[in-house]
């Protein structure tokens, strides 16, 4: 039964990969398609086109809120890689209500991030719930036992 733990540990990291990817593609999304047709690049620097629209007054914001995305994306990693449920939990529900609240503007853009990194931390939580998240590994000042308080075999 232990191969279906790891089985589900895998599933996880590897949502967690394609969220985090999603993740990045969204804002590298955003930023190309919002912000970047209304950047002007002159031998003076660079600013926003003024053509009074509503795209480029919203230019900036939409930018900040790729960030915002990008950075998030890297969290997620960061939790995925360190197999931390907690902090993966966390994220999974705040990504999911950041996609909610944008469905009607960036929210294409951060949907599938938010479903994959759902899944991902669903994947995880099963792992643990069905007893491999439960062991502690070696070296991690347990004293080298099996994590459930009986001696080593």
């Amino acid at each position: 039964m232990t191969s279906s733990h790891s089985r589900l540990a895998s599933l996880g990291r590897g949502l967690g990969l394609l969220a985090t990817l999603a993740g990045v593609a969204g804002a590298v999304g955003l930023f190309v398609y919002l912000v970047l047709p209304y950047v002007s690049v002159s031998p003076s620097g660079v600013s926003l086109v003024d053509r009074g629209g509503l795209g480029a007054e919203n230019a900036p914001t939409v930018a900040f809120w790729a960030g915002v995305l990008a950075v998030l994306a890297l969290l997620v990693w960061n939790a995925v890689v360190d197999e931390a449920l907690g902090a993966l939990g966390a994220l999974a529900v705040l990504v999911a209500f950041f996609a909610f609240l944008t469905g009607f503007s960036i929210g294409g853009f951060v949907a599938p991030f938010a479903l994959l990194t759902v899944c991902a931390a669903l994947a995880f939580a099963g792992d643990r719930i069905l007893g491999r998240g439960g062991r502690r590994r070696s070296g991690d000042g347990d004293g080298g036992g099996n994590g459930d308080g009986a001696a080593p075999e």
